[in-house]
């Protein structure tokens, strides 16, 4: 077992090693086998922070910032960037660098069968190396790449999981660990190239605001119940809702423009969202009453001085 923990650790300096100094396209690195996975953490490069390539054809990271980042990963070979962050990277600056974006949103709560789908119709008609990115990196963006393995490879939910270990995301996201844990390539549906698009960005805050009301009336029903859990099958607890809605309303943030009168409100909801998930894991029950009236009220307000 030694032996193989040495040459495993060889084997990443070596990926590690031939990345560093790719200044064009890399041709003709063998393919792993069935089931097996080279992980290999890059960490940060210009313009491109938390990467990591999890197999010569797939890298994650976070967003590439501008033509910086896109730069850097066509210098990785890069022929696809999949973009799951709300936002996408700039198509026109893709293509100058002979890149393809293809947009498939996710939140933080679900990995959907249709998302799901999307990523083997990519596998089947997009040129590869594929980078897969979220905002930072670590939660959403590792998560589908864990699911682009899968169906690359037909790897095992145990060595999927250890992207995500490695890669360094949130167990508070229970929903991105357990739709990467029950994957299952039986539940995909065939999905035309055409429907993979550049932009597939939703009408901007309002639909962020049905995210947000979805995990408000959760909470709603959890505080009723004095932050008693009624619904046994309910596997996420009133903390990690919270945590949910708090990404809710960064997401929402960040969509609006900054001259929005209202913005900084929904900036203060995000912040009381996560004191909301520390007093809940704190078991500050009356504190989190206090909290949950907070945002409630921040709503009502917002919409009754800004909705049309």
């Amino acid at each position: 077992m030694k032996n193989r923990r040495d040459w495993m650790f060889v084997g990443c300096l070596l990926c590690i090693s031939v990345n560093l100094l790719a200044e064009e396209p890399r041709q003709s690195e063998p393919l792993p086998k069935p089931g097996e996975l080279n992980l290999c953490p890059l960490g940060d490069r210009e313009g491109v922070h938390h990467l990591h390539q999890i197999d010569p054809q797939l890298f994650s990271g976070a967003e590439p910032e501008g033509e910086t980042g896109i730069a850097t990963l066509a210098k990785l070979g890069i022929r696809t960037i999949v973009c799951v962050d709300s936002l996408p990277p700039s198509q026109a600056i893709a293509e100058k660098y002979g890149i393809k974006v293809i947009h498939i949103p996710l939140t933080y709560a679900e990995i959907t069968e249709d998302s799901k789908s999307k990523f083997k119709a990519v596998l089947e008609s997009q040129k590869k190396p594929i980078f897969v990115h979220c905002h930072h990196g670590k939660h959403r963006g590792p998560a589908a790449a864990a699911i682009f393995w899968q169906i690359m490879r037909k790897g095992s939910h145990e060595d999927a999981l250890k992207i995500l270990e490695t890669v360094g995301t949130s167990k508070e996201y229970q929903g991105l660990w357990r739709d990467v844990s029950n994957f299952s390539p039986d539940q995909l549906k065939p999905v035309s190239a055409d429907e993979l698009v550049a932009d597939a960005s939703e009408p901007g805050f309002a639909h962020s605001m049905a995210i947000i009301d979805r995990f408000f009336l959760q909470l709603d029903k959890d505080r009723a119940a004095d932050w008693k859990r009624t619904n046994p099958e309910e596997k996420l607890t009133s903390a990690q809702y919270a945590l949910l809605l708090k990404e809710a309303f960064r997401e929402g943030h960040r969509l609006l423009k900054p001259d929005v009168e209202y913005r900084h409100l929904v900036k203060e909801s995000e912040q009381l969202c996560g004191e909301l998930e520390e007093a809940l894991k704190a078991k500050q029950l009356q504190k989190a009453t206090q909290l949950f009236y907070k945002i409630e009220d921040g709503c009502i307000s917002c919409h009754s001085d800004y909705r049309d």
